[in-house]
């Protein structure tokens, strides 16, 4: 944990992938480096506009790992950059590493409402701890996020299998009506 709360620039080839672990994005989770595409057709990697890559040193095997930032690190790694800023956060586990990555994605309005519900679902955070960790709830992929993580088992998975609309399931968890 000796880089823990740094911010440093490192070879992008130095930073382990483990989408499984981290990827805050469903879609991104199932893929080998995590992209979701949201990168692809760009041919330059322009170290101003790629901000900072949230990363983990894990101290199981002294390996540092991107938490926020797979299509970031891929573009870098596919484009031959020399280096990339990354941010080593300052955690305990893996779990808390992959929380403030999506809280970041939350926070910035990135990913989509299931995302953010399934991450709300796993963690059992509500609006009020958003609001402690200053989480902007006027991000409609927060609210709507919230609203969907209140649905009802069957009526989430409706939603994640594409058979109820995120649009009328959002109205319906944010409703307020019990079960």
């Amino acid at each position: 944990h000796s880089k823990a709360g740094t911010v440093e620039t490192i070879a992008p080839n130095q930073i382990k992938v483990d989408p499984k672990r981290f990827q805050y994005k469903i879609i991104g989770a199932e893929t080998k480096t995590g992209e979701v595409g949201s990168l692809s057709g760009v041919k330059t990697f322009n170290p101003d506009l790629a901000g900072l890559i949230q990363v983990w040193q894990d101290p199981a095997d002294g390996k540092t790992y991107v938490v926020n930032g797979h299509n970031r690190l891929a573009l870098a790694n596919k484009l031959g950059a020399d280096e990339v800023t990354v941010r080593y956060l300052n955690v305990k586990d893996a779990a808390e590493a992959r929380a403030v990555g999506a809280l970041t994605n939350i926070a910035e309005g990135r990913g989509d409402a299931l995302d953010a519900a399934k991450f709300f679902r796993d963690t059992k955070l509500n609006k009020e701890d958003l609001d402690r960790k200053g989480i902007p709830i006027r991000e409609k992929i927060a609210t709507d996020g919230l609203a969907l993580a209140s649905l009802e088992p069957s009526l989430f998975n409706k939603t994640v299998q594409g058979d109820l609309k995120i649009e009328r399931a959002a109205i319906i968890g944010g409703s307020g009506l019990d079960h």
